[in-house]
């Protein structure tokens, strides 16, 4: 198992009660003998830096198959990850958005850095998501629904970017996959990016109906 993390970088007891308080979310990777990762759990709390690193430190010992934590280090990451380190003496793996950009060949922002990356795994089952019934896995469901029709500070970003952590960790899974699609040019992905436009309600005609 490898663990991605989106971490949070303030602690409240300095912060303030309720400032610097937001989501942290880590995705709980596991690679199975069909050579393909499944999403088993995660964590998505609204917590602070140390309620995250005591989450994170459990969901270690619980887990025996747990091999270390993939950390994006660009930002406050690199000081989430020397806190866990320091503290737990968990293994860390260090990963920084240029690595990501260099697979993708420029590809930039968190936004196109999540679907250029991981869409592709998704399509062809190299990754699936557990059936669980919890916290974690039910904001990945609905941020594969909803994908990209997020608020700039909505959490499922963070929820996307620790999926996209722990899978980045293990490229024996994904690096055929992406370097076979990335120079595909026949596939228009633009469509995405669109906004969705608002379906009118199937029950409204209903509604005319009765008040008619």
């Amino acid at each position: 198992m490898k663990i991605g993390v989106d971490p949070v970088a303030t602690v409240s007891a300095i912060s303030g009660k309720e400032g610097g308080v937001s989501h942290f979310a880590a995705a709980f990777a596991m690679k199975t003998p069909y050579n393909n990762i499944v999403i088993a759990d995660g964590i998505f709390e609204k917590c602070d830096a140390a309620e995250g690193e005591r989450l994170l430190a459990l969901a270690a010992r619980t887990h025996p198959t747990f091999q270390n934590v993939s950390i994006e280090i660009d930002g406050a990451g690199i000081l989430f990850a020397q806190m866990i380190k320091r503290l737990t003496g968990m293994r860390i793996t260090p990963h920084s958005t240029a690595e990501i950009r260099k697979v993708l060949k420029g590809v930039t922002g968190k936004e196109r850095r999540q679907y250029d990356f991981m869409y592709h795994l998704w399509q062809r089952g190299a990754v699936t998501i557990s059936d669980g019934d919890t916290p974690f896995l039910n904001a990945a469901r609905r941020y594969l629904d909803r994908f990209p029709n997020f608020t700039k500070n909505s959490p499922y970003w963070d929820v996307g970017d620790a999926m996209l952590l722990a899978i980045f960790d293990m490229p024996e899974i994904w690096v055929h996959v992406i370097s076979n699609v990335i120079d595909d040019q026949t596939e228009s992905r633009e469509s995405i990016w669109e906004p969705r436009k608002q379906e009118p309600s199937p029950w409204s005609s209903l509604g005319d109906s009765y008040a008619s």
